[in-house]
């Protein structure tokens, strides 16, 4: 989810994992998002793609719509781990 500093400066991506914890991905390089925090975690702005340390990967391709109480916050169209095998979510 990207927090914002102003109306358009993004000043980090939350990342939430399965139990509710928290995440910063707060440091920022070229269109790759990184944590400070020791999270090994990846966020490439360009290809939308979110990098686990495994070789996994989710493409983060919807968008919660303004109207919605999660409004901006991105969610995987497919995840793909470190062999290939891949799930995908079929947009109609």
């Amino acid at each position: 989810m990207p927090v914002w500093s102003n109306a358009t400066t993004i000043h980090h991506y939350t990342f939430v994992d399965s139990s509710g914890a928290e995440y910063w991905l707060n440091q920022w390089n070229g269109s790759v998002w990184t944590s400070r925090e020791g999270l090994y975690l990846s966020y490439d702005l360009a290809t939308k793609k979110l990098f686990f340390p495994d070789g996994s990967f989710w493409v983060m391709d919807c968008t919660a719509a303004g109207g919605e109480q999660d409004a901006g916050t991105l969610y995987p169209t497919k995840m793909q781990d470190s062999n290939g095998n891949r799930v995908r979510k079929v947009m109609r």
